[in-house]
């Protein structure tokens, strides 16, 4: 079963990923470690799959020129397969529409 992140949760995940920002030499390996296990725990397969498109160099973050917002472009398991994730609110993969549909609040989480 997929899990959301409930509203509390996703505060976690969103602090955790904020503490990682802190320049290198403010975080020890354990730490690190402590907090990438923390975020594999609360995101499961997410987490890995993500870290694997990162790996891959799959993701591209675009910034825009004037506002600065930012959206990522994730290429998907074929070069031609391209999903625009906007932070917090949307994804065009088939999966976030199969739970946006289905009523699912943590949709936008995902």
């Amino acid at each position: 079963m997929h899990k959301q992140p409930i509203p509390a949760t996703a505060q976690v995940i969103d602090t955790i990923f904020a503490s990682l920002a802190e320049p290198p030499e403010q975080l020890s390996a354990s730490t690190v470690d402590q907090r990438l296990s923390s975020l594999y725990f609360l995101l499961d397969k997410n987490f890995s799959r993500g870290l694997e498109l990162i790996d891959q160099r799959a993701v591209r973050c675009l910034v825009a020129h004037k506002s600065r917002r930012k959206i990522f472009q994730v290429r998907g398991k074929s070069a031609t397969d391209l999903y625009l994730v906007f932070p917090e609110h949307y994804c065009s993969c088939q999966a976030f529409l199969f739970l946006a549909n289905r009523g699912d609040p943590g949709a936008a989480a995902s």
